[in-house]
């Protein structure tokens, strides 16, 4: 039988476990303070005090480069009005320490990079209490992970954490459950420590996306993301907007390497606006070239219509959209394939058909018009 004492201990546990989530609940005259800005970029917040924020980009395109930006305003109480910081600027928090943790370079360019960011904010030596420098690249990945446990505990007034290399902290960056517990860990510190925690983390050369699990985890998660790009042939770097959860997406930021100052700087305003138009334009390309492989594949000629579904496919996998939506984008991407040359259109109506553009003595040729 049921009896009064199963009753209360029943009761009891029904209470301590409810006891477990109570701070949890949110009601509309909920006392939450909005997320307090740390880092802007243009203008737009990107990272904010309590939560974890990403900057991505592939190797060399000037991710240590944008910290230091970050680190060095964030040690100037006054920034001077002509400071060229790449449009960056990190909220000053007085004596809250500033952490940065690199686990990928080798220690004589960490320390030149902390020498950059000291001229930079204009300091003389560096106040260890204030802000504190590790190179973690000899430790083994186990090693990282506990270090930085230990770390996230032992400095719970810092308020500002960049980490350079935060795939170093897992077994592998595609590993679904370490990632999730990493990430989980680090905004539960980001919260508890009311800290902004800025991650360092590759792309995909094949896509942009954040490397890995790890990546689109943090996709999902976190406060801010922006990605640093880097166009080779001009010798030029963009930090660009890849998701800003408190803020408009801002004006790409595009810069160069300063010899004469040894540091990277904001380039001029023309120069700006025709770089930032030709990497729009090479964006696009690219897109249009991934889905023309993509829906065209090794075929020589396609039912307009049987193209069309496979771009409606291809943009809408889950077929989640409405219909109308679906067949709207396809034939709008088939107007852009054939206005970019990727496509020809031949015949009519139902009878339409697609065909890889082709290329005859030497001269292209589109819906029998030579070029």
């Amino acid at each position: 039988m049921y009896s009064a004492d199963n009753k209360k201990k029943g009761s009891s546990e029904k209470e301590s476990f409810l006891e477990r989530f109570n701070s949890s609940f949110i009601t509309d005259m909920s006392d939450i303070q909005d997320p307090v800005p740390f880092v802007t970029v243009n203008g737009s917040t990107f990272a904010s005090l309590g939560d974890i924020s990403f900057i991505s980009g592939a190797p060399k395109a000037g991710k240590s480069s944008v910290t230091g930006f970050i680190l060095a305003t964030a040690l100037m109480k006054d920034k001077p009005r002509d400071l060229d910081s790449l449009g960056i600027i990190s909220n000053y928090q007085g004596e809250r320490p500033i952490i940065y943790i690199d686990t990928e370079q080798h220690p004589a360019h960490t320390r030149k990079r902390l020498k950059i960011v000291l001229k930079m904010a204009g300091i003389e030596r560096q106040n260890t209490d204030r802000l504190k420098v590790m190179n973690w690249r000899v430790f083994p990945q186990k090693l990282k992970y506990e270090n930085l446990i230990h770390a996230l505990d032992s400095f719970k007034d810092a308020c500002l954490w960049v980490i350079d290399g935060i795939t170093d902290f897992v077994t592998s960056a595609n590993n679904e459950e370490t990632g999730n517990e990493l990430i989980g860990f680090l905004m539960q510190k980001a919260s508890e420590n009311n800290a902004a925690i800025i991650l360092l983390i590759h792309e995909n050369p094949q896509n942009g996306k954040m490397r890995g699990h790890i990546g689109s985890e943090a996709e999902r998660k976190c406060g801010g993301a922006i990605s640093i790009k880097k166009d080779r042939e001009k010798d030029l770097h963009f930090i660009e907007p890849k998701y800003l959860r408190d803020a408009e997406d801002f004006t790409p930021v595009v810069f160069r390497y300063d010899k004469t100052q040894g540091r990277m700087v904001s380039v001029d305003a023309q120069t700006s606006q025709l770089a930032l138009q030709e990497q729009k334009d090479k964006s696009k390309g690219s897109e249009l070239k991934q889905l023309y492989d993509t829906c065209m594949g090794a075929e020589t000629v396609l039912p307009r219509a049987e193209f069309r579904k496979r771009i409606e496919d291809h943009y809408d996998p889950h077929k989640e959209k409405l219909p109308t939506a679906r067949e709207t984008y396809a034939n709008r991407m088939v107007r852009e394939l054939e206005k970019a040359f990727f496509i020809r259109l031949t015949g009519s109506g139902k009878n339409q058909t697609v065909e890889p553009f082709a290329q005859l003595d030497g001269l292209l040729m589109q819906n029998d018009k030579l070029f």
